[in-house]
């Protein structure tokens, strides 16, 4: 309640931070991660659903945006100890009151390989961009108003500008 107390508090927070407590080692499953990975789902889904319980009960959701995103992905196929390695490519979920819900932006083949989005329709297209986590970042900073402050200029990503009305409501 600490973080969403801080967010209500008009310009006290923007961001709250939270992880997987590693509990079950974390969701680095470079071995047994079939047994591994679902125990680090349910933690990660219970945490989302109590945050968004919790702002809720604060009166903040519809106002609230909510990114889970991970630094990687996992290899599409195992390793020796039954385990998953790491794999430069992920996803991110969004949700909240302010994200434009009930949509899947961007997809991978089979291998798990991104395919290009056109970063204005964010459409499926051959002539299009991969998705990274600059572009998103990008998005983030204009969504929240600090992409022309100096220490986002300080910063530059080098990202693609992508439709932000796909991904919030203005």
């Amino acid at each position: 309640h600490f973080g969403i107390a801080a967010y209500k508090a008009e310009q006290m927070c923007l961001v709250i931070n939270a992880r997987t407590s590693g509990a079950v080692g974390g969701m680095d499953t470079h071995g047994d991660h079939d047994i591994q990975n679902p125990l680090c789902i349910d933690e990660i889904v219970e945490q989302i659903d109590a945050l968004v319980t919790d702002l809720k009960e604060m009166g903040v959701y519809d106002d609230s945006v909510i990114v889970v995103g991970s630094d990687m992905g996992r290899t599409p196929q195992y390793n020796s100890f039954n385990g998953k390695d790491h794999w430069p490519i992920t996803s991110m979920l969004l949700l909240g009151g302010r994200v434009q819900g009930n949509q899947v932006i961007g997809e991978t083949t089979d291998l798990l390989e991104a395919k290009k989005v056109d970063p204005q329709t964010l459409e499926l297209s051959e002539n299009g961009i991969e998705l990274t986590y600059p572009d998103m970042h990008q998005l983030f900073r204009r969504y929240s108003g600090i992409e022309n402050t100096a220490v986002s200029k300080k910063y530059d990503l080098k990202a693609q500008e992508l439709n932000i009305t796909k991904f919030f409501k203005i």
